[in-house]
């Protein structure tokens, strides 16, 4: 009609918020009603949303080590001050939160840790919901990568286990569907849902409602589901084949990590200086392979040479022939 033609609601077209929080509750276990949903332009608006509500200058916010550096860059906006936590391979170390004192809050990927591919055990997220209900502090959740897990039984989202109001919850339609769609989610406590929609307002007076309305449907018609079975199946095979692949030409020079869920691994290389990422990575593209180097999402430098690689817009057949390709560089390295 006509009248959906004009400026929409700040939060979100509502057929977008009741679709999702439906979606949500089914697929990641998410604790929502449409009202304390806002539809953003993808997850980093939600991340700024949350520095302009919640952080002050000067404010001190864990930061995971390594980390996506979309939290850095918006909170620090702000003027945040970055502090970085450890992960190791069950996550989030939430132990050392007690150790570097007062924290306004904490950013995480529970799901699977960007960029090591770690996932937050039970254990430690019952323990970080704890830490922030007794500092007063809030968890921001990414949920990277959620839908995507291959070993083991589901993770539900963290927000799903928060009692007390802790949590803010964010979400996007760039891996579930395509980056380009610019549409991603936030899901904040009741408590918090009229001042975060005034700032969206005050953002952006709300976002393009004829996209969100069609995402609507196609979540309501049942065909997102259905899409991310079929995509969870296909990139089962491409994480398959470049496992097969690491342990057939890396196998004793390189460890591939972080591959239980999501749509990449991590490659280490332990006798590559982390120094060297960068020369690495451009030996690499000449023989037209495409690497990310870890070390851009350390605040401190790390000891080894770590690498990104993504697979899921690959052919099972190109991730062999990538990691074929890179191994021969790293021989002649």
């Amino acid at each position: 009609s006509v009248g959906r033609l004009g400026y929409g609601e700040p939060g979100g077209a509502p057929e977008l918020r009741g679709a999702l929080a439906g979606y949500l509750r089914r697929a990641r276990g998410v604790d929502c009603e449409p009202e304390r949903i806002l539809i953003t332009h993808g997850s980093q608006q939600a991340v700024d949303l949350v520095g302009r509500v919640l952080v002050d200058p000067g404010d001190r916010i864990g930061l995971e080590e390594p980390h996506y550096s979309g939290f850095r860059f918006a909170l620090g906006a702000f003027g945040a001050e970055p502090v970085p936590i450890p992960v190791d391979e069950d996550g989030l170390v939430v132990d050392a939160l007690a150790t570097r004192g007062p924290l306004r809050g904490v950013c995480v990927t529970p799901s699977h840790q960007f960029p090591t591919g770690s996932v937050l055990s039970l254990e430690r997220r019952l323990a970080l919901l704890a830490w922030a209900e007794r500092e007063n502090a809030f968890v921001l959740e990414d949920d990277y990568d959620g839908e995507y897990r291959y070993e083991g039984r589901p993770v539900p989202s963290l927000q799903g286990l928060d009692r007390g109001g802790r949590v803010l919850y964010v979400g996007t339609a760039s891996k579930i569907l395509f980056p380009s769609l610019r549409i991603g989610w936030l899901v904040v406590p009741d408590s918090l849902a009229r001042p975060f929609e005034l700032a969206k307002a005050y953002a952006d007076t709300g976002g393009a409602s004829l996209e969100q309305r069609v995402l609507a449907e196609f979540i309501e018609a049942g065909h997102l589901e259905r899409h991310v079975r079929r995509s969870r199946t296909r990139n089962a095979r491409r994480r398959e084949a470049l496992e097969r692949a690491v342990a057939t030409h890396l196998g004793g020079v390189a460890r591939l990590s972080g591959t239980r869920a999501g749509l990449h691994g991590l490659l280490w290389m332990p006798e590559l200086p982390a120094t060297r990422e960068a020369d690495f990575r451009r030996a690499c593209e000449r023989r037209g392979v495409g690497l990310y180097p870890l070390r851009p999402y350390y605040a401190r430098l790390p000891e080894q040479a770590g690498f990104l690689l993504g697979y899921a817009a690959l052919s099972e057949q190109d991730i062999e022939a990538g990691i074929a390709r890179t191994a021969k560089v790293l021989a002649s390295f």
